[in-house]
């Protein structure tokens, strides 16, 4: 459905960005290009690009970001605490979100379109903890 959506908005003239979060995307397969954390321009469909969120990468890159910030502000404790709170379940759904938020904040795009992976990755992304 994505994919029908995306390239449908496409051929309407508006540059689309298809965003996958779901570790086993065939979206490659559907679009005959294989896609990656890298935007990808999609032949065939004038306006449509892909990309994968390699939720791996985002995950470390999500960490790095954090406290390379903290270092040289907060303690060397603080910062043992922070690395063990960055070792929980939910840093992955938090860096794949903040990915997708990075993607959507530039004026790159007119639609993106978002592709998730099955419904409970998809709940667990959107029930991110608040604390």
């Amino acid at each position: 459905m994505a994919c029908i959506t995306a390239v449908q908005i496409a051929i309407k003239g508006f540059k689309t960005l298809l965003m996958t979060t779901d570790p086993a995307a065939h979206i490659g397969n559907v679009l005959d290009k294989p896609i990656s954390n890298e935007v990808t321009r999609i032949d065939g469909v004038k306006n449509l690009y892909a990309v994968k969120i390699d939720q791996k990468k985002a995950t470390k890159d999500y960490k790095k970001s954090i406290l390379d910030d903290a270092k040289g502000i907060l303690d060397e404790n603080t910062i043992k605490a922070m690395e063990e709170k960055l070792n929980s379940p939910w840093t992955e759904e938090m860096a794949t979100f903040q990915k997708f938020i990075q993607y959507a904040n530039e004026d790159d795009f007119d639609v993106i379109v978002f592709d998730t992976a099955p419904t409970g990755h998809t709940l667990r992304l959107l029930e991110l903890p608040m604390d």
